[in-house]
């Protein structure tokens, strides 16, 4: 992985460069292209999503953005809304920095919870990371699955051991 990579906030000038890494990663899944047309909506990033949110891009050496990673904050709880990499840098680390790097950033001390609604080829990177899988929530197309993560802290800012058992 290159060290010149830097994490930087979005800026809304951003929100086509950051669809197109959003449709193609999902996509380097080898998904069907009627589910990714099911999906564009939820791969496309607008300005004011960028405007209203905490978005960060990973940019490369020559100012190529290689990925981006979003947050939406809900009172103690830290959502993981996006967390894409352009196909071409996945599975070299560039997710990790961009998640790490972003995460420290955005959270606060009253969040006392992250969690994802994770795509299932991505659900590994999560536990990576300290996930952990609590549940699943329905998606589409009709009958398909996604599982949610959630890593916990104590107040005092150190990761709190999750207890949650998933019901079957």
């Amino acid at each position: 992985m290159c060290k010149s990579m830097t994490v930087r906030n979005a800026v809304v000038e951003d929100a086509p460069r950051l669809s197109d890494i959003a449709y193609a990663a999902k996509a380097h899944w080898g998904y069907p292209a009627a589910w990714l047309e099911l999906w564009r909506d939820d791969l496309t990033i607008t300005a004011s999503f960028i405007a209203s949110k905490p978005v960060f891009k990973l940019v490369g050496e020559l100012g190529e953005i290689i990925g981006f990673c979003a947050f939406v904050e809900e009172e103690h709880i830290l959502w993981v809304d996006h967390l894409w990499i352009a196909p071409e840098y996945i599975g070299k680390g560039y997710g990790r920095k961009l998640f790490r790097e972003a995460f420290a950033r955005v959270r606060k001390p009253h969040h006392r919870q992250a969690k994802v609604i994770s795509d299932p080829y991505a659900s590994g990177f999560y536990q990576k990371e300290g996930f952990i899988p609590i549940d699943y929530i329905s998606s589409k197309p009709e009958g398909r699955r996604l599982p949610v993560l959630s890593k916990e802290w104590e107040m005092a800012g150190r990761v709190k051991t999750n207890t949650y058992k998933r019901k079957s």
